[in-house]
């Protein structure tokens, strides 16, 4: 948070805030309701971990694992983030690029619309968003 902090001092951002907590718990009682909400969650499955782990020494195994599929925060936060959301409110979570189709089966479970993957400069499906009705 320090580093956003700093970049957001840098680029003179001053509708920005940052708060630190799990997922949503984090906001204050007295929030209000966002335009847009962007996550770069833990998306890694066990699996994975155990595949990348000699790569990535110095990262917290919980800052880039997400249980069984790498799913388990990216489905916690599309089935809570509507009511943080403003009408026609927008979702973007990155996640793996196996894990498209997935994350958007995701959203439309949670009743998204204009769900849409978008795809990294290796043309490897990496952000899925969706707007809240």
């Amino acid at each position: 948070l320090d580093i956003a902090s700093n970049n957001a001092q840098a680029l003179a951002l001053t509708n920005v805030s940052f708060h630190q907590g799990h997922w949503f718990t984090a906001l204050p009682g007295d929030y209000e309701l966002f335009d847009i909400i962007v996550s770069n969650p833990p998306y890694l499955g066990d699996r994975e971990w155990l595949d990348y782990a000699a790569g990535l020494l110095y990262e917290p195994r919980n800052a880039l694992v997400s249980g069984i599929d790498g799913l388990d925060a990216i489905t916690a936060i599309v089935s809570a983030a509507k009511p943080y959301l403003k009408p026609a409110g927008c979702l973007f979570i990155e996640h793996g690029f196996r894990q498209g189709e997935r994350v958007r089966q995701l959203f439309l479970a949670a009743d998204y619309v204009n769900v849409a993957t978008r795809c990294d400069l290796a043309n490897l499906e990496r952000i899925t968003l969706g707007w809240k009705k």
